[in-house]
C-alpha cells in the first residue's frame, strides 16, 4: 500500500493555516449532517450517471415517424402555495406494422416540472397533427422518447457534487471543531 502521510500532514498544515488543529473524532454532527449531504450528492450524481447512460445507448436507437395526437399542460401543487407546469405531448407511431402510444419527451421529462411560459413553447414545437421523428428502443418498442436527451441531468450533476463538498465540509470540520 502506497505511503499517503504527505497527504495527511498536508492536509494538517492546512487545517492549521485556518487556527483548526487537534486529533479528528467522530460525532453526531458530521455523521448525520456530513454523511447524510455526501450520501445524497452520490446518490443524486448517481441517477445523472444512469440518465447519460440511458442517452448514450438511445443515440443507436433506430427513429420512426410518428404524429402528435394530443397536447397539455400539466400541473403541480407546492405546499408553498407555489405551481409548476410540465407539457405532455402525446405521439402515435409504428414499428413493424404494431401501433404504439407514448407522451415521453426526454428522458426524466415526467418528473421535471418548470414554468408555464417554457411548457407553452414545447407545445408549440409539438402541434397536434405535427409529424415528429420518434426514437424508440429496438428491443422494447413502447419506449420511445422525442428528444435524446435528459430533462435533469445537468441539474442533478450539480446539486449532487454541491451536495457532495457541503457532506465532505461537514464531515472534516465537525471532525476537527469541538462541537
Amino acid at each position: 500500500m502506497p505511503d499517503l502521510s504527505w497527504l495527511f500532514n498536508l492536509f494538517n498544515q492546512l487545517l492549521q493555516s485556518f487556527g483548526i488543529s487537534g486529533t479528528p473524532h467522530l460525532n453526531l454532527f458530521n455523521v448525520l449532517f456530513g454523511g447524510g449531504f455526501m450520501f445524497a450528492g452520490l446518490l443524486m450524481m448517481l441517477f445523472a450517471a444512469i440518465s447519460a447512460i440511458r442517452v448514450l445507448s438511445a443515440q443507436n436507437w433506430p427513429t420512426t415517424e410518428g404524429v402528435v395526437v394530443a397536447g397539455h399542460i400539466a400541473t403541480s401543487h407546492s405546499s408553498e402555495g407555489g405551481t409548476s407546469y410540465r407539457p405532455v405531448v402525446q405521439y402515435q407511431y409504428q414499428v413493424v406494422e404494431k401501433t404504439y402510444m407514448s407522451d415521453l419527451m426526454s428522458f426524466g421529462s415526467r418528473n421535471y416540472f418548470g414554468g408555464y411560459g417554457g411548457a407553452q413553447r414545447t407545445l408549440q414545437r409539438y402541434p397536434v397533427g405535427a409529424a415528429v421523428r420518434v426514437h424508440y428502443n429496438p428491443n422494447k418498442p413502447e419506449r420511445a422518447v422525442l428528444e435524446v436527451r435528459t430533462a435533469s441531468g445537468c441539474l442533478l450533476t450539480g446539486m449532487g457534487v454541491l451536495f457532495s463538498i457541503i457532506g465532505v465540509l461537514g464531515w472534516v470540520l465537525g471532525a476537527y471543531l469541538p462541537f
